[in-house]
């Protein structure tokens, strides 16, 4: 009775929570009316609810039997059902189907004779009618099948398991190993399986043949059946045959498979032997005779009780994949990736009773099992109530069994042999407890000759569990699948088989098995360990050490570097201030290498010092275990002890080193980061399928307008939605933990490579160590050195050149790598590089800023100067590009060039060229082409003759034949067009009148291809010849380029594919001699010439692609020249002079051969080698006017070299005042500038064109792809696919082509510029010209210029000012200020000063002065709006003043090269100038705390006109990211607080409660601090009154989206607040409340709040999504979009407003492949349609921006519209306030609308511009902004 209240009460639970309401239905009548329609039309799962809810109210037999049979179908564990249909047989008037049904369920569960049993009540209950109705005859055939088949037991490896829609599984099958295409179709349904709704599913193999399918047929007597059709030659399959019934059997067949080589054919079939649903069978297969052998039932495991479908194996039957319902919801199914091969079950199952003589009651006993063999517990089982237990054994063996009760501390353990079994039985065992002379003792008796009670019970139980495999791959080893080490483990079992216990057994408690004593054992591992320990300490000693020197060396040095700055200011003579300022950067320098180094030993210190810990927690562990009993008892749920049994058991075990661990533990943070990468991306699969299951959903809906079903299905969609948006935060954080993950592995790794550099390195052999450092000391007085005393002389050394790699040698530094000894922040960037004049070096240091400064990866030497890191604010944006990695060879050749003496611009942060997508396809500028198979077989559209042939003679001779030519294409023409004709004509008379014109055309091209014949021959065979020995030529200066290329690799094929065309030719006209019939042998002949005819085609492509690859690399600019002088390289003169002798010497023994061919009378074939070894000769000549060409260029660098080496130091200075130095350098400097543009174009034209080329190799690939497509669907797809990507492709190199105008125009510039430095020299001495050149060329320009004194201003500001502006421009501090005070400055001034540079608040008037300094820390924002002139000549704009200490905001307002007008600016103050590199100064206004400040200010400032202007973010002076300053202001205490805005909402709110009685009492979340849990009762746009009808308190209210979100309660636990839902729902107040979080104020996640860190910040993600572009119509769209037209229902088909007409586009889809999937699927009425990237807020917001252009001054309006059409930016014309523009087509995103707004600028259209539309009406960019931000 009590069962059945908690039974009933969980019912009712499940009521509330289902949300079904009692007001769906008019009445109680209709409502069991409508659930019994569903019930016997057999939707059990949409009717589980509602038998739900009857049998809540009326527990009857009826409502047991159908609630029974709906869990039945709905959920994965059949067995849930029997209680429901046990009680309901009870009722003798029960529906027969009761039985029927509660068969099926032991049926399910392997209880074959318990199903039986049912099956045959309800034959002997049921109406023949009834009983056929239900297939009962079937499925008693198929328990009599089990019983069969479990004599035949085998498991299976599985590689992957996964869990999909039952309608979607087909999608979830890898065809990549397997090849072809699953597709449901309905091309072959008969009427009936249109009307039964069947469409098969249906493997159509990659190359066509045979098809098999599935079908009712046209009568459908035998159920589901399998057909098969071929592939006819003429095109289009056969009709459908039925194949013969060995396969198919009285009942269903279905998803057929044909191996890959044709040889054994696979099925599922509900007939023959199968045991349950469909079962999985495999037969021989003869193609040549359609002979099917006898077929085989897979056996279980492969097969189980449910559906077992769609088998299909690999290309070399190693791998298959097979779905099966075994384990599923309703609605879902499994699909398996397993091995084909199938191993024996040696599962041993043993059934037991347990008996405690000592203590009766104290039977619950705990069995855990050991294996012997490997000492590892496999399995812990606990006895019933009953005092029965079931184990299961993977096989036979000596396994331990190791009991402990409850009520009692004894561990007992015995011994237990289980025997191998030749069939799967339980065997029977008993185990007891008794007391024998005063002690415990544990009897086990095996009877294993005699079977338990129930054994049929125990064993279909354990056969159900086994069934459900899961991903086991990794516990076989490789041997074990092989098929011999199957068998040798077969024999090696069967010899355990012999041993047997016959007589009870009893076993002592400790049992000795011929093992050590475990004191021994013990004893042996904690000597090992304190080993470990020893070397552990001595390590740790070492790093320690070497840590406490590197911080000794670096303070040496840091107090040498600042003792020198000291007294630098009493130095007078500027060469002598000079020498002083060099040598204390070197210091500087040396000391920050080595506090770096110092760090990474601290760190590693530490690393060891915990190992050293851990071991000493085991020693202690182990101690305290006294038996090994004890430790296996306590093992349990403790890893460390686990892992202390298998060491302990493990003979040769090793203490694994610090090094090892730390990798291993980087190992195991990459198998997290992979499993948190995996976890998030199967959830959004599964909000993939509730997306779907939504559409689906709402499909009904709104085919739908009963009233009922809409509540119904609203509710259900409510529910979904809500788990979507709960699956997106779970997503998110799964990938932050991915993220998280990844960071600490690289981290992990780093430290690794640290302590094997210490370990290696022989530095420290004698040095003196010291024991018991401490660490935190160390570490406190490195961090002192760094801040007191490096940092502290950064700024004064920044701009002073130092010779690192003498640095480097000094500190025994062979190279500084990435991930070595040191690295630089970007505020502590330096300018290092050499002034030796004979081994000038340069170099820079780059940093990430990502990284902790312990750990910062990206240490890296380049060779090029900086400045100051933060001139990657020139770039006017935001978002930082990572750099491009660069190859090893390419790194070898920059650094050979940086390391120059001279100074070759070299372009950094190079912009990538954007990547596109085609058809899912990415095609990317670092990418190269895929090589692609070139088919043999004749080109679709081969013309008859070649346009121009190589040969001359051949031309010549075609000319003479032009008459006959032309006829034969005139008859084909003809020939074509009556072929159309005929597809449109029905009659077979028609037809049949078409066939004999088409036959007498044939006839009269045959008769004029005769004629021409033997002509056409020689001159294809002709130009085969010479295409051949131009290819052969190109082939031997191979050698002087890379042969992987990937246009050698298809010159290749393409040569290859020719060679067999030819051949075939060759037959083909071997064939026509001997045929008489004229007809036949002008098909021949004209069959011979499409082969020559598309073999010369392919060696044309071959010849160009071996050309294009010999000259491809070669580069005349600077950069690439400059790289080639490397010792190591080949210098491109060189090459290019190797490649003209080769051609040279080609050409002479061409030119023999032709003499000796005149000599022997062959004067036509002499002609043409004459004419071959001309071509070779000019290619020679060629070849050699470019070496000298790039010759030239070399010589110039090495005179430059040359030059810089005679650059005397003594005379820079001098050599730097003068103003032809001035005027020469500034020159050089433009060059430089743009020679580095030059590059960028350069780079920028090589992507486009790489691109181009990958775009071009996919369109040729997939036109060969479609020479073997016998399908002509197919086909016309796969050649519309080549086209629409070949005309990308022409855009694309449009693109490239456009640049090469760009840089023949710097060129230009170039040398104009050098023309000018020429004129600069022209009149000076040689000395003069060789140290104004060397200077320059010495990248040590700005260096030494910076160096002169500055000119002095006319007005000479006041002692005090200059000082003041003084020690704001070199940054230093107030105490630095009043300590350079001259003596003569009495005291009290000195305090002014102090008081000035920092005084305690500012008046307007101080922050509009020129001398306006900023406090050190920014405590309110300083921004004042004005309408007076602020700055002027006289009040200049501040520069350089000192930056605020901690996290503030700017508005960077410009960046100019060249001086501008002080009074630029209006309207805003204080603003400041601040200069960077390369004569840049950039202008920012104010000083704000908050980004939101900011952005308002900087939203105020646009206003003015200004619209440029942008939010930076500053940290204690150095930019950072605006994401990582917002992560920074949140985690500060002070701003852990909702914004201002809100505050001011929540603060408006309590005034208005205040003052409004009628408004309801509540508390604002501003009033709550920490952490809380509370349940979300509505959103309302309006506060909520006293009278309000939901009744609720207490209520706490929080805003968002202008929205008031009112919850209740405030719960320290997620629990309390489930409780409290629970509550509502139960109650009937609210059936849609949730639990919310709130920390400090602040909403967030419910998986944020549950986890460790609920403080940390998740960053807001704006998700990639797809879809599909039916495209954009004004009132013509087709009628297939229409709402109503359910051809497109799982598109979910909707439109939007556009400029151009409504677009209709599909749902968004969360990957690519999924998108391409679903266009697949389109009738090609839509062709059109395309799959378009986009991202979720982009999506909906929907904008569209367009470049505008206008017409005036334009020359011609074609002008533009053939720009528009070649660049595919389709303009077309608005007439606008009687002005023409042109506009573009649309682009989705502002990023890809700048790309053609520069593409039209760089044409010359410098009125273009960019215009936003939102909804399609126009709108502003700032508003788009607005939207974004």
């Amino acid at each position: 009775m009590r069962l059945i209240k908690s039974n009933l009460f969980i019912l009712l639970l499940s009521l509330s929570f289902l949300g079904i309401s009692q007001e769906s239905f008019k009445n109680e009548a209709e409502k069991i009316k409508y659930s019994n329609k569903l019930f016997e039309d057999q939707k059990f799962i949409e009717a589980e609810p509602l038998m739900l809810s009857f049998l809540s109210n009326k527990n009857n037999a009826e409502y047991n039997f159908k609630y029974g049979v709906c869990v039945l179908f709905k959920y994965a564990d059949k067995s849930k059902a029997i209680p429901y249909l046990k009680k309901a047989i009870k009722d003798k008037n029960v529906d027969p189907r009761a039985f029927f049904y509660l068969g099926r369920v032991f049926h399910y569960n392997y209880l074959f004779q318990d199903a039986l049993n049912n099956y045959n009540k309800f034959i002997n209950l049921a109406n023949p009618k009834q009983a056929r109705s239900l297939n009962i005859d079937m499925y008693v055939k198929m328990c009599e099948n089990g019983q069969s088949l479990m004599k035949n037991l085998s498991d299976i490896v599985v590689i992957d398991k996964k869990s999909t829609a039952l309608d979607k599984f087909n999608y979830s099958y890898d065809l990549e190993q397997i090849g072809g295409r699953i597709l449901p179709t309905e091309e072959f349904q008969t009427k009936l399986d249109k009307k039964k709704n069947h469409r098969p599913i249906i493997h159509f193999p990659a190359v066509k043949d045979l098809l098999f399918y599935s079908s009712y047929g046209e009568n459908g007597e035998n159920g589901l059946d399998i057909y098969y059709r071929k592939w006819l030659k003429g095109g289009g399959w056969s009709e459908a045959k039925l194949l013969p019934e060995n396969i198919n059997s009285p009942y269903d067949e279905d998803f057929p498979f044909l191996n890959a080589d044709g040889t054994t054919f696979y099925f599922c079939s509900k007939g023959h032997n199968s045991m349950g649903g469909y079962d999985i069978f495999r037969c021989n297969f003869e193609s040549s005779t359609n002979d099917f052998g006898p077929i085989s039932n897979l056996d279980y495991k492969i097969n189980s009780t449910d559906d077992d479908i769609l088998y299909i194996v690999d290309k070399n039957n190693e791998n298959a994949i097979f779905s099966s319902k075994r384990s599923s919801e309703g609605g879902k199914i499994d699909v398996y990736n397993v091995k084909v091969k199938v191993l024996p079950m040696q599962n041993i199952i043993i059934a037991g009773t347990f008996k405690n003589s000592i203590i009766p009651d104290d039977i619950e006993a705990n069995i855990k099992i050991q294996d012997i063999r490997t000492n590892k517990l496999i399995a812990s089982y606990t006895v019933g109530k009953d005092s029965k237990y079931n184990i299961l054994l993977p096989n036979a063996g000596k396994y331990k069994f190791i009991v402990e009760t409850p009520k009692s501390e004894k561990i007992h353990a015995g011994l237990v042999e289980a025997p191998a079994q030749d069939e799967l039985k339980a065997l029977k065992q008993e185990i007891e407890l008794i007391k024998k002379n005063g002690e415990e003792k544990l009897i086990i008796k095996d009877y294993f000759d005699q079977s338990p009670e129930n054994e049929a019970t125990i064993i279909a139980n354990l056969l159900k569990k086994m069934s459900e495999p899961q991903i086991n791959i990794d516990q076989f080893p490789d041997s074990i699948l092989n098929e011999l080490a199957i068998n040798n483990e077969l024999e090696s079992v069967n010899e355990e088989a012999e041993i047997s216990i016959e007589e009870p057994t009893i076993f002592e408690d400790s049992l000795n098995l011929g093992g050590v004593d475990f004191n021994e054992k013990k004893e042996n591992l904690i000597k090992i360990k304190k080993e470990s320990i020893d070397k552990i300490i001595e390590q740790k000693t070492l790093v320690s050490n070497i840590a406490q020197l590197k911080t000794k060396e670096s303070l040496e040095n840091a107090e040498k570097a600042d003792e020198i700055l000291l007294s630098i200011d009493k130095q007078e003579n500027d060469s002598i201030k000079n020498v002083q300022l060099k040598l204390a950067a070197e210091y500087n320098f040396k000391s920050k290498i080595l506090n770096e180094q110092a760090n990474y030993s601290i760190a590693i210190a530490k690393r060891l010092e915990e190992e050293k810990t851990k071991k000493e927690d085991e020693i202690q562990s182990l101690n305290n275990i006294n038996s090994e009993d004890e430790l296996m008892a306590e093992s349990v749920n403790n890893d460390q002890l686990i892992s202390l049994n298998k060491e302990l058991n493990n003979v040769e075990h090793r203490e694994k080193s610090t090094l090892q661990n730390i990798r291993q533990q980087a190992k195991l943070k990459e198998e997290e980061s992979e499993f948190h990468l995996a976890n998030a991306q199967n959830l959004r699969s599964d909000q993939e399928s509730l997306i779907f299951q939504i559409d689906r959903e709402k499909e009904i809906l709104n085919n739908t307008k009963k009233k009922k079903i809409i509540e119904q299905q609203n509710l259900k969609i409510n529910e979904l939605k809500t788990k979507v948006s709960e699956l997106e935060i779970e997503i998110e954080d799964g990938f932050e933990l991915y993220e998280t993950s990844e960071f600490e592995k690289k981290q992990l790794v780093l430290e690794a490579d640290k302590l094997e550099n210490i370990q290696v390195s022989k530095e420290y052999n004698n040095l003196e160590l010291e024991d018991d450092i401490n660490l935190v000391d160390l570490e406190e007085d490195n961090s002192f050195v760094k801040s007191n005393l490096i940092e502290k002389n950064n700024p004064q050394l920044e701009s002073v050149v130092v010779d690192v790699l003498k640095i480097n040698k000094e500190l025994n530094i062979d190279s500084i790598k990435p991930d070595e000894d040191f690295q630089v922040n970007n505020d502590e960037s330096v300018n290092i590089s050499s002034v030796n004049s004979e081994s000038s070096e340069k170099a820079e240091i780059i940093s990430d800023t990502n990284l902790p400064n312990e750990f910062n990866e990206s240490a890296n030497l380049s060779s090029k100067s900086t400045l100051n890191s933060d001139s990657s604010d020139l770039r006017i944006e935001e978002n930082n590009k990572s750099e491009e990695i660069i190859s090893e060879k390419e790194q070898e050749a920059i650094a050979f060039i940086e390391n120059l003496p001279i100074d070759i611009p070299l372009a950094k942060d190079i912009e990538e060229v954007p990547s596109q997508t085609i058809n899912g396809v990415v095609y990317d500028s670092k990418s190269n082409p895929k090589t692609y198979k070139v088919v043999a077989l004749v080109d679709d559209d081969v013309a008859f003759t070649q346009d121009k042939y190589e040969n001359e003679t051949n031309n010549r001779i075609i000319e003479i034949n032009k008459k006959n030519i032309d006829k034969v294409n005139d008859y084909s023409n003809q020939t074509d067009e009556l072929e159309l004709q005929k597809l449109d004509i029905t009659s077979g008379k028609g037809q049949s009148k078409i066939d004999k014109k088409i036959l007498k055309l044939n006839k009269k091209k045959a008769k004029a291809q005769l004629k021409i014949s033997d002509d056409l021959a020689y001159v294809n065979e002709n130009e085969l010849k010479h295409l051949n020995s131009e290819i052969a030529s190109s082939k031997k200066e191979i050698s002087e380029v890379n042969s992987e290329s990937f246009k050698i690799k298809q010159a290749v094929e393409f040569e290859a594919a020719a060679d067999i065309l030819s051949l075939k030719s060759d037959s083909l006209r071997e064939q026509a001699t001997k045929e008489s019939d004229k007809f036949k042998k002008g098909k021949l002949i004209d069959e011979a010439i499409q082969n020559e005819n598309t073999a010369i085609n392919y060696l044309k492509k071959s010849k160009k692609l071996y050309a294009e690859a010999v000259i491809e690399d070669f580069s005349d600019d600077k950069l690439s020249v400059a790289k080639s002088l490397n010792p190591n390289q080949t210098k491109q003169s060189v090459r290019l002079e190797n490649l003209s002798q080769i051609a040279l010497d080609e050409s002479k023994e061409l030119k023999e051969k032709a003499i000796k061919l005149k000599e022997e009378g062959d004067l036509i074939q002499a002609k043409e080698y004459e004419n071959l070894a001309r071509i070779q000769k000019k290619k020679s000549s060629d070849y050699k006017q470019k070496s000298l060409d790039f010759k030239e260029i070399e010589m110039a660098i090495v005179e430059d070299i040359e030059i810089s080496k005679s650059l005397v130091d003594a005379e820079v200075m001098t050599i730097a005042s003068s103003s032809e130095f001035k005027s020469y350098y500034e020159s050089e400097k433009i060059v430089n500038n743009l020679e580095i543009e030059n590059q960028k174009l350069k780079a920028k034209k090589d992507g486009y064109a790489t691109i181009y080329n990958q775009m071009n190799a996919e369109s040729e690939a997939l036109l060969q792809q479609s020479k073997n497509e016998s399908d002509p669907k197919l086909k016309r797809q796969l050649i519309k696919e080549s086209k629409a990507i070949n005309i990308e492709a022409k855009k694309v190199k449009s693109y490239s082509d456009a640049l090469v105008y760009s840089m023949d125009s710097i060129n230009r510039e170039i040398k104009n510029k050098e023309m000018d430095q020429a004129m600069v020299l022209d009149m000076l001495d040689s000395t003069q010209k060789s140290q104004i050149k060397a200077l320059s060329l010495s990248g040590m320009g700005d260096s030494v210029l910076a160096l002169l004194p500055d000119e002095i201003p006319e007005e000479i500001p006041s002692k005090i000012d200059s000082i003041i502006t003084d020690s704001i421009n070199t940054e230093m501090t107030i105490e630095d200020i009043i300590e350079d005070l001259p003596e003569d400055i009495p005291e009290e001034i000195s305090e002014d000063i102090v008081e000035e540079v920092e005084p305690p608040s500012y008046s307007e008037a101080d922050v509009l002065s020129k001398d306006f300094v900023p406090p050190p820390i920014i405590k309110e924002n300083i921004f004042i709006r004005t309408d007076e002139k602020v700055y002027s000549e006289e009040n200049p704009i501040p520069l350089n003043p000192k930056i605020p200490k901690g996290l503030i905001y700017k508005v960077q307002v410009g960046a100019f090269r060249n001086p501008i007008r002080q009074d630029l600016f209006k309207g805003f103050a204080p603003i400041s100038a601040e200069k960077i590199k390369d004569d840049i100064t950039r202008y920012r206004v104010g000083y704000f705390k908050t980004l939101q400040n900011a952005d308002d200010a900087k939203n105020q400032v646009r206003s003015l006109g200004y619209k440029d202007a942008f939010v930076v973010a500053l940290n204690n002076g150095n930019r950072i990211k605006l994401s990582e300053a917002r992560a920074l202001q949140v985690n500060l205490a002070d701003d852990n607080r909702p914004s201002t805005n809100k505050n001011n909402e929540l603060i408006s709110l309590k005034n208005q409660i205040a003052n409004d009685n009628s408004l309801a009492s509540v508390k604002t979340i501003d009033q709550i601090n920490g952490l809380f849990y509370t349940v979300q009762i509505g959103a309302f746009s309006k506060p909520l009154t006293k009278d309000n009808n939901l009744n609720i308190s207490p209520l706490i209210v929080s805003r968002f989206n202008n929205l008031y979100k009112y919850s209740t309660g405030e719960y320290p636990t997620i629990q309390l607040a489930a409780a409290k839902k629970l509550e509502l729902i139960n109650n009937g107040f609210l059936e849609d409340a949730f639990i919310i979080a709130y920390n400090n104020g602040r909403n967030i996640s419910l998986n944020q709040a549950t986890s460790i860190n609920p403080n940390r910040v998740v960053e807001y993600k704006n998700p990639t999504i797809f879809y599909i572009n039916f495209g954009t119509y004004n009132n013509d769209s087709p009628e297939i979009l229409n709402p109503g037209n359910l051809e497109l229902r799982d598109f979910n088909v909707k439109s939007r407003a556009r400029v151009d007409g409504k677009q209709f586009f599909s749902k968004k889809y969360n990957s690519l492949s999924d998108a391409q999937t679903a266009i697949n699927k389109l009738p090609e009425s839509l062709s059109i349609s395309k799959i378009i990237k986009s991202s979720r807020d982009d999506f909906n917001f929907n904008y569209e921006y367009k470049v505008a252009i206008s017409a005036q001054g334009l020359t011609s309006n074609q002008q533009i519209i053939d720009f528009g059409e070649n660049n595919n930016l389709n303009f077309v014309m608005k007439e606008i306030d009687g002005n023409n523009w042109y506009y573009s087509k649309s682009r989705d995103d502002y990023e890809s609308a700048t790309t053609d707004l520069n593409l039209c600028k760089t044409q010359g259209f410098s009125n273009a511009v960019i215009l936003v539309f939102k909804d399609g009406i126009e709108t502003t960019l700032e508003q788009t902004l607005k939207s974004f931000k």
